[in-house]
């Protein structure tokens, strides 16, 4: 049985990664040849961006989650409220990677830290 698992708030000196959110929608291509993406206004921000252990990934692969609940990393960044509503249909990039927001939650329910559950894409 999968156990839920509340990451502790990040200390001072975690927040060392730059990672930029943005929303993408797809769009029809010219020419009928698939989907070109379009992206919305960015938030960057400074984030603790942390692999999820092998123990969490794999609890959520046997409780079924399957691929389109698959979560890598955990992204911890101060609250904004311009950033606490995004949904599944957000990226996050940091560095050369890039990741898709699975969910977005305030730690424990409060308006202090918001964790973004992501998955790794590219």
């Amino acid at each position: 049985m999968a156990t839920l698992v509340i990451p502790p708030a990040p200390t001072q000196g975690e927040l060392i990664h730059r990672v930029t959110f943005r929303p993408r929608t797809d769009l029809p291509a010219a020419f009928g040849r698939g989907t070109s993406a379009d992206y919305g206004a960015e938030h960057t921000r400074w984030a603790k961006v942390t692999p999820v252990g092998l123990q969490a990934w794999r609890d959520g692969v046997q409780v079924g989650m399957g691929a389109a609940d698959t979560v890598t990393h955990r992204i911890a960044i101060r609250y904004s409220a311009a950033l606490a509503q995004i949904g599944t249909d957000w990226e996050v990039s940091h560095g050369g990677a890039l990741y898709r927001v699975k969910r977005m939650s305030a730690l424990a329910g409060r308006r202090e830290w918001l964790i973004a559950d992501v998955e790794q894409i590219q």
